[in-house]
Protein backbone atom coordinates (compact mmCIF):
# COMPACT_ATOMS: atom_id res chain seq x y z
CA UNK A 1 0.00 0.00 0.00
CA UNK A 2 0.88 3.69 -0.36
CA UNK A 3 1.03 3.53 3.58
CA UNK A 4 3.83 1.21 3.79
CA UNK A 5 6.06 2.60 0.96
CA UNK A 6 5.51 5.96 2.92
CA UNK A 7 6.83 3.88 6.12
CA UNK A 8 9.97 2.32 4.25
CA UNK A 9 10.67 5.44 2.42
CA UNK A 10 10.39 7.27 6.03
CA UNK A 11 13.08 4.20 7.45
CA UNK A 12 15.59 5.53 4.15
CA UNK A 13 15.01 2.78 0.95
CA UNK A 14 14.94 5.30 -2.01
CA UNK A 15 11.17 5.62 -3.23
CA UNK A 16 12.38 4.77 -6.55
CA UNK A 17 12.87 1.17 -5.15
CA UNK A 18 9.71 0.09 -3.92
CA UNK A 19 7.00 -0.35 -6.25
CA UNK A 20 3.02 -0.86 -4.60
CA UNK A 21 1.36 -4.21 -5.66
CA UNK A 22 -2.07 -5.33 -4.46
CA UNK A 23 -3.10 -8.55 -3.53
CA UNK A 24 -5.65 -10.37 -5.46
CA UNK A 25 -7.33 -13.70 -5.21
CA UNK A 26 -9.08 -16.09 -7.21
CA UNK A 27 -12.74 -15.20 -8.17
CA UNK A 28 -15.15 -17.53 -5.67
CA UNK A 29 -18.05 -17.06 -7.99
CA UNK A 30 -21.05 -14.90 -7.89
CA UNK A 31 -21.83 -14.04 -4.35
CA UNK A 32 -25.01 -15.21 -2.68
CA UNK A 33 -28.19 -12.76 -2.25
CA UNK A 34 -28.03 -10.01 0.23
CA UNK A 35 -30.81 -11.50 2.26
CA UNK A 36 -29.26 -14.76 3.16
CA UNK A 37 -26.67 -13.09 5.15
CA UNK A 38 -26.50 -13.71 8.71
CA UNK A 39 -23.70 -12.88 10.47
CA UNK A 40 -20.69 -10.92 11.15
CA UNK A 41 -17.57 -12.18 10.73
CA UNK A 42 -13.62 -12.15 12.04
CA UNK A 43 -10.72 -13.48 10.80
CA UNK A 44 -7.28 -13.47 11.82
CA UNK A 45 -5.07 -14.05 14.82
CA UNK A 46 -6.40 -13.96 17.88
CA UNK A 47 -3.99 -11.70 19.34
CA UNK A 48 -4.23 -8.42 21.45
CA UNK A 49 -3.39 -6.45 18.62
CA UNK A 50 -5.81 -7.21 16.23
CA UNK A 51 -8.76 -5.68 18.39
CA UNK A 52 -10.06 -8.79 19.83
CA UNK A 53 -10.85 -6.52 22.81
CA UNK A 54 -12.63 -4.09 21.13
CA UNK A 55 -14.14 -6.31 18.84
CA UNK A 56 -16.05 -8.01 22.10
CA UNK A 57 -16.72 -4.97 23.84
CA UNK A 58 -18.71 -4.31 21.50
CA UNK A 59 -20.66 -7.09 21.03
CA UNK A 60 -22.00 -7.03 24.18
CA UNK A 61 -24.60 -4.25 23.30
CA UNK A 62 -25.43 -6.57 20.18
CA UNK A 63 -27.58 -9.31 21.31
CA UNK A 64 -29.57 -9.91 17.51
CA UNK A 65 -26.44 -9.93 15.27
CA UNK A 66 -24.00 -13.46 15.48
CA UNK A 67 -20.84 -12.69 15.31
CA UNK A 68 -18.47 -15.53 14.51
CA UNK A 69 -14.63 -15.41 15.40
CA UNK A 70 -12.44 -17.48 13.24
CA UNK A 71 -8.66 -18.23 14.13
CA UNK A 72 -5.74 -19.33 16.42
CA UNK A 73 -3.58 -17.43 18.54
CA UNK A 74 -2.85 -16.33 22.28
CA UNK A 75 -6.06 -15.43 23.21
CA UNK A 76 -8.33 -18.46 22.65
CA UNK A 77 -8.71 -19.06 26.39
CA UNK A 78 -9.25 -15.54 27.23
CA UNK A 79 -11.96 -15.46 23.97
CA UNK A 80 -13.79 -18.09 25.56
CA UNK A 81 -13.77 -16.75 29.17
CA UNK A 82 -15.42 -13.75 28.42
CA UNK A 83 -17.78 -15.22 25.58
CA UNK A 84 -18.59 -17.16 28.92
CA UNK A 85 -18.45 -14.32 31.47
CA UNK A 86 -20.58 -12.01 29.30
CA UNK A 87 -23.44 -14.47 27.95
CA UNK A 88 -22.42 -13.30 24.78
CA UNK A 89 -24.77 -16.16 23.12
CA UNK A 90 -25.00 -14.58 19.85
CA UNK A 91 -20.80 -14.99 19.62
CA UNK A 92 -19.27 -18.26 18.20
CA UNK A 93 -15.44 -19.12 18.50
CA UNK A 94 -14.16 -21.37 16.11
CA UNK A 95 -10.66 -22.19 16.83
CA UNK A 96 -10.15 -23.12 13.32
CA UNK A 97 -8.39 -22.17 10.17
CA UNK A 98 -10.25 -24.67 7.97
CA UNK A 99 -10.47 -23.60 4.10
CA UNK A 100 -13.98 -25.06 3.99
CA UNK A 101 -15.32 -23.30 6.89
CA UNK A 102 -13.64 -20.16 5.99
CA UNK A 103 -15.86 -20.27 2.90
CA UNK A 104 -19.13 -21.06 4.22
CA UNK A 105 -18.73 -18.45 6.79
CA UNK A 106 -17.52 -15.62 3.94
CA UNK A 107 -20.31 -16.53 2.16
CA UNK A 108 -22.98 -16.07 4.60
CA UNK A 109 -21.23 -12.63 6.05
CA UNK A 110 -23.23 -9.54 6.57
CA UNK A 111 -19.60 -7.87 7.00
CA UNK A 112 -15.85 -8.65 7.84
CA UNK A 113 -14.81 -6.94 11.18
CA UNK A 114 -10.50 -5.79 11.28
CA UNK A 115 -10.18 -4.27 14.55
CA UNK A 116 -6.92 -4.03 14.99
CA UNK A 117 -4.69 -2.33 17.14
CA UNK A 118 -1.56 -2.02 14.86
CA UNK A 119 -0.25 -1.19 11.37
CA UNK A 120 -1.80 -3.45 8.92
CA UNK A 121 -0.28 -3.80 5.76
CA UNK A 122 -3.15 -5.24 2.63
CA UNK A 123 -4.56 -7.68 5.13
CA UNK A 124 -5.42 -10.62 2.03
CA UNK A 125 -9.20 -10.79 4.38
CA UNK A 126 -10.17 -7.49 2.52
CA UNK A 127 -9.64 -8.54 -0.93
CA UNK A 128 -10.88 -12.12 -0.17
CA UNK A 129 -14.10 -9.91 1.68
CA UNK A 130 -14.73 -7.88 -1.66
CA UNK A 131 -14.30 -10.98 -3.94
CA UNK A 132 -17.73 -12.46 -1.93
CA UNK A 133 -19.16 -9.44 -2.19
CA UNK A 134 -18.52 -8.84 1.63
CA UNK A 135 -18.60 -5.24 3.16
CA UNK A 136 -15.14 -4.28 5.67
CA UNK A 137 -15.86 -2.49 9.17
CA UNK A 138 -12.06 -1.62 9.78
CA UNK A 139 -10.01 0.72 12.41
CA UNK A 140 -8.83 3.61 11.11
CA UNK A 141 -5.46 2.57 11.25
CA UNK A 142 -2.29 2.02 9.05
CA UNK A 143 -3.33 1.09 5.18
CA UNK A 144 -7.10 0.11 6.35
CA UNK A 145 -8.61 3.74 4.99
CA UNK A 146 -6.75 3.45 2.13
CA UNK A 147 -8.02 -0.23 0.94
CA UNK A 148 -11.38 0.05 2.25
CA UNK A 149 -13.37 3.14 0.66
CA UNK A 150 -15.49 4.69 3.85
CA UNK A 151 -18.96 4.93 2.38
CA UNK A 152 -18.60 2.63 -0.45
CA UNK A 153 -17.12 -0.78 0.30
CA UNK A 154 -17.31 -0.32 3.87
CA UNK A 155 -16.78 2.10 7.06
CA UNK A 156 -14.10 2.81 9.73
CA UNK A 157 -13.96 3.12 13.17
CA UNK A 158 -11.98 4.84 15.74
CA UNK A 159 -8.65 2.49 16.95
CA UNK A 160 -9.61 0.41 20.34
CA UNK A 161 -13.15 2.58 20.68
CA UNK A 162 -16.47 -0.64 21.07
CA UNK A 163 -18.77 1.79 21.17
CA UNK A 164 -17.96 3.23 17.59
CA UNK A 165 -17.40 -0.21 16.16
CA UNK A 166 -20.54 -1.27 17.71
CA UNK A 167 -22.51 1.79 16.00
CA UNK A 168 -20.82 1.19 13.02
CA UNK A 169 -21.77 -2.45 12.85
CA UNK A 170 -25.25 -1.37 13.23
CA UNK A 171 -24.96 1.00 10.15
CA UNK A 172 -23.29 -1.44 7.84
CA UNK A 173 -25.94 -3.82 8.90
CA UNK A 174 -28.70 -1.78 7.63
CA UNK A 175 -26.79 -1.06 3.95
CA UNK A 176 -26.25 -4.43 2.32
CA UNK A 177 -25.04 -1.95 -1.09
CA UNK A 178 -21.90 -1.89 0.42
CA UNK A 179 -21.24 -5.43 -0.21
CA UNK A 180 -22.34 -4.92 -3.62
CA UNK A 181 -19.83 -1.98 -4.10
CA UNK A 182 -17.16 -4.42 -2.58
CA UNK A 183 -18.13 -6.98 -4.99
CA UNK A 184 -17.36 -4.20 -7.73
CA UNK A 185 -14.35 -2.95 -6.64
CA UNK A 186 -12.86 -6.44 -6.43
CA UNK A 187 -14.11 -6.84 -10.45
Amino acid sequence: TEFTKGKYIEAGIPAGAISVKPHFVEDPGKPKEIQQRKHALFIGRLSHEKGIKTLLEAWKGIKDLPLYIMGKGPMEAQIKEYIRTYKLDNVVLLCSTDRQIYQDLMRQAKFIIIPSLCYENFPRVVVEAFAYGVAVLASRRGSLPEVVSEGRTGVLFEPGDSSDLAVKARFLEKHPEYGDNARKEYE
